[in-house]
């Protein structure tokens, strides 16, 4: 069930950070010689897939500028007798790394992080050095966005994010900024994951009538619910707990087979070709994340893995190695 559930969500999932990261979805074997052709076959997939298919984005939103260029950039190679093989090499890999670290777009990141500002330790729910770490790393989210982006807030609420520096590249930008977003990210999914007993909002062991009364206080805005606490509740939407996880966890205390249950809100831990590590960091949580594209009704997060490359990519007959 994972693992259709991790192809089917790569299917619109895909890529995410830059190869400058300090991890990569995957690797191409730097060992084969690449041949001009190799580049133009690689150049026609990307060029197909990314504007062909209209550019499917994940679950939050992703920024190709670096990737476009060299698509712009791949003929001019491919094209030239003259160019030298490491020419050659070199724009092959940049692609292959670019492709599969992609940037978030800076609006989504400063969505992300005014949802994140909302969060806040009810009860002492999360651990005082997961707290400071979480509040560390949205600080520096905060100060990577202010530092490059004039940020512009229209009547409707939405927020237009403007580059102002400093030179040399925009793209420079948007890579600090994915990075501190995937590095506040992290943290979060840490946090949230590292209780699981689905329906225990007070963490007492067991999801029994006192855990269905504490969804009621929250419906009923008498008590503050941790997204940690949201999650454990149950829901797909689980960032909007409602009427609906209070039922459903009072039929699993009476072991009513009708009882929905949503097995796949927390992170896996295994049956992904993807890291443990890595997976933390990917995974748009959304409690913090927008949901910019709703999710199909039988999932609930945007977790994804190099699954989709397997799965997506050996269409267009391309050649990977998993790490």
């Amino acid at each position: 069930m994972k693992k259709i559930i991790s192809i089917t969500l790569c299917a619109v999932m895909l890529f995410s950070s830059i190869a400058s990261f300090n991890v990569s979805a995957f690797e191409v074997d730097r060992s084969i010689s690449i041949q001009s052709n190799d580049l133009a076959s690689l150049y026609r997939n990307f060029y197909n897939y990314w504007y062909g298919t209209g550019c499917i984005r994940p679950f939050g939103d992703c920024s190709c500028l670096r990737l476009y260029k060299l698509i712009d950039e791949a003929p001019k190679v491919f094209g030239d007798p003259n160019a030298t093989d490491e020419q050659i090499q070199k724009m092959y890999y940049d692609m292959w790394d670019q492709a599969n670290n992609i940037t978030v777009e800076p609006e989504y990141a400063y969505y992300t992080y005014e949802n994140a500002v909302k969060e806040e330790n009810y009860n002492n729910w999360y651990s005082e050095e997961d707290w400071n770490r979480f509040t560390e790393k949205r600080e520096n989210l905060k100060n990577k966005i202010y530092k490059y982006y004039g940020i512009y807030r229209y009547d409707n609420g939405y927020v237009k994010l403007t580059y102002i520096g400093p030179a040399p590249l925009e793209e420079v930008a948007e890579y600090a900024v994915s990075d501190a977003f995937y590095e506040m990210l992290k943290v979060y999914n840490q946090m949230t994951n590292e209780y699981q007993v689905t329906g225990d909002l007070n963490r007492d062991g067991k999801a029994d009538i006192q855990d269905v009364t504490l969804i009621q206080k929250y419906i009923a805005e008498q008590e503050k619910l941790t997204g940690a606490q949201k999650m454990l509740a149950g829901g797909r939407r689980y960032e909007n707990v409602s009427v609906k996880e209070a039922t459903e966890i009072q039929k699993r205390i009476v072991e009513d087979e009708s009882a929905v249950i949503v097995d796949n809100i927390f992170i896996p831990k295994d049956g992904c070709n993807e890291s443990y590590e890595r997976r933390m960091e990917r995974t748009f949580n959304y409690n913090i994340c927008p949901r910019k594209y709703d999710t199909p009704l039988e999932f609930a997060n945007g977790f994804y893995d190099t699954q989709y490359a397997e799965f997506e990519m050996g269409y267009y007959n391309l050649v990977i190695s998993k790490r």
